[in-house]
């Protein structure tokens, strides 16, 4: 007989034998899966016990009232509104075609986008003043007003020359700072330089503000609107600047400083920060820092990389590998609680503006 087909057989003094290996592996399995089935019984009796308890709980709850929301209450502490107007890049050129159709930019791109960012503030603003008012507003131009000719490739391809550009994007940058003075009963500017309109080749550590750009585009826009009562103007020799707000310090600054290797510098501008609260401590210090330069919006602990209004040129495209999308910042700040509703203003539908051409000058 062949081990695989033997039994349990009786032996000549009348002994069980042992069953074969795999008869005992078959009753081990049998006893495990018994044993399994009456724990399963009893687990499921338990959680059918568990479900009859909760719904005769639940039987027992009273049914929800409809009840009215009350209208909130105003908030009579002071509050204000906060616009970021940064890295604007009014008079460059950026071809469709050269950045496989990602982005493009022109002189008329950036009409339509500078509107936009004030029609959006308006509109933010009106749905914040359902809670309280907003008197105040406080315009942060955080540098490179101008893309300017620092590099020859902006000198070649640049869609005024710079001289022309200067005095437009001033006259447009006055019509922006008039038309929302009519929504605001203060309207204060302040506007510091970034790198792009430096009129050195290497940045320089003297007379930043004096020899860029960017002053001169605050300047011909504080002047064509220094008849509005509604309007004041700081435009620091500094290069970084601290502004009050309701509930808060903010020190304003391009960020050029900040030295990158192709990626965002993290380390970098968590120790500048450092370094700025370390040099202004016991005098002037601040609660948070605006910059701009890096082209993208991010919050890190106490400072804010504010987004820019051309997004993304080829450079950024070719050589960062980076596709920022063109946004403005608009920040709430309150009395109580200090800044508030951080929101980016996204500029990629804009379509049309309402400024006025540049008039011609006749000799």
């Amino acid at each position: 007989m062949s081990p695989r087909m033997r039994t349990t057989t009786v032996g000549a003094v009348g002994e069980a034998v042992d069953p074969a290996p795999r008869v005992r592996s078959m009753r081990s399995r049998m006893d495990k899966l018994q044993r399994e089935n009456e724990r399963l019984k009893l687990r499921l009796g338990d959680q059918e016990r568990f479900y009859d308890s909760l719904r005769d709980c639940i039987k027992m709850l009273p049914t929800p009232r409809l009840e009215r929301l009350q209208k909130p209450k105003l908030s009579h502490a002071e509050s204000g509104a906060v616009l970021s107007i940064s890295d604007v890049h009014a008079e460059e050129y950026v071809d469709l075609e050269e950045m496989e159709g990602f982005a493009s930019y022109d002189w008329e791109t950036f009409l339509c986008r500078m509107w936009w960012t004030a029609n959006k503030t308006v509109e933010l603003t009106n749905i914040m003043r359902q809670s309280g008012e907003v008197n105040n507003l406080d315009i942060l131009l955080l540098g490179d007003m101008l893309t300017g000719e620092i590099h020859l490739d902006l000198l070649r391809t640049n869609t005024f020359d710079l001289p022309m550009a200067v005095v437009n994007t001033g006259y447009v940058l006055a019509q922006t700072v008039s038309v929302l003075s009519g929504h605001f009963s203060n309207v204060k500017v302040t506007g510091v330089c970034g790198n792009h309109g430096r009129q050195d080749e290497k940045p320089a550590a003297k007379n930043k503000s004096d020899r860029n750009w960017d002053t001169a585009v605050y300047k011909i826009a504080a002047l064509l609107t220094a008849d509005n009562p509604r309007v004041t103007w700081n435009i620091p020799r500094s290069p970084a600047t601290i502004v009050k707000v309701p509930g808060a310090s903010i020190l304003a600054k391009h960020g050029d400083g900040i030295k990158m290797q192709g990626t965002k510098p993290y380390y970098g501008l968590a120790r500048d920060t450092a370094q700025e609260h370390a040099k202004r401590r016991g005098k002037n210090d601040f609660d948070w820092v605006f910059q701009g330069h890096l082209h993208t919006f991010d919050k890190l602990e106490e400072r804010v990389l504010c987004p820019s209004m051309i997004g993304t040129n080829q450079y950024a495209f070719n050589r960062l590998h980076s596709v920022p999308k063109p946004q403005q910042l608009l920040v709430f700040a309150n009395d109580k609680r200090g800044l508030t509703n951080f929101w980016p203003i996204s500029l990629e539908d804009a379509c049309d503006h309402g400024f006025k051409a540049m008039p011609k000058f006749v000799a």
